[in-house]
């Protein structure tokens, strides 16, 4: 993926917010000043992202246990080996700023795995007891890489190689996927919340993306099922 990063810049300065970048060798750095404030933003974009199997793996993981909102990049989940990994993602991606959190239910104590992180947040809506998150205020990378490669995630899935793919699911299914005991049935399973007023496309978008899942699964040799 090369970054288009004109359009983003012009949407930026009609904005208000006086963006200027210095391009580098890998990246561009790019600063911008929010209204009313005296000091400028800056933030890093990588001027290509590949994506092979170790990138694959870890977006599959962001489309599972996404988190931070849509101007940040992060993921949550109580495995400490699944937030680490994502960090380095982001690193690769030459993010800076990159924010670890503890965030806990009232009625857990942090005290007994707050060594891992340094920052600490009581939840009101946490699910679970705990969780970790990893995530970096950057809503450029959000929107020219992350929601870009959703955007034609199946289509590149499609014209992607078996083992990239595979990295894919494994990301997809480590974050929101789930193991039978005898070790023959894998689920995972998506959905929307009709406690709130959804428009058709809304609905029909959950039905598209289990169908094409379903469709690359089968290419891939597997045995899937819609229910």
């Amino acid at each position: 993926l090369k970054i288009n990063l004109k359009s983003s810049l012009e949407k930026l300065r009609l904005s208000g917010l006086k963006p200027q970048y210095e391009e580098k060798r890998n990246i561009y750095k790019i600063t911008y000043r929010m209204p009313g404030k005296s000091e400028r933003t800056q933030v890093n974009l990588p001027k290509v992202v590949i994506f092979d199997e170790i990138y694959a793996k870890e977006f599959g993981k962001w489309m599972g246990d996404r988190c931070g909102g849509r101007s940040k990049v992060g993921v949550a989940n109580k495995n400490w080996t699944f937030i680490k990994t994502f960090e380095y993602l982001l690193q690769s991606l030459n993010q800076e700023k990159i924010d670890l959190t503890l965030t806990h239910s009232s009625s857990f104590n942090p005290k007994l795995i707050q060594r891992k992180v340094k920052k600490i947040a009581l939840c009101k809506t946490q699910y679970g007891n705990y969780a970790f998150r990893v995530e970096v205020s950057n809503k450029l990378l959000r929107d020219l890489v992350f929601n870009k490669f959703e955007e034609h995630i199946y289509s590149i899935l499609f014209n992607s190689k078996r083992c990239v793919r595979h990295a894919f699911y494994a990301g997809l299914f480590e974050a929101e996927g789930s193991i039978s005991q005898d070790l023959h049935n894998i689920s995972y399973a998506f959905g929307i919340n009709l406690k709130k007023e959804r428009t058709n496309e809304e609905i029909r978008k959950v039905l598209k993306k289990a169908v094409y899942l379903n469709y690359l699964l089968k290419m891939d040799g597997f045995n899937p099922r819609i229910s």
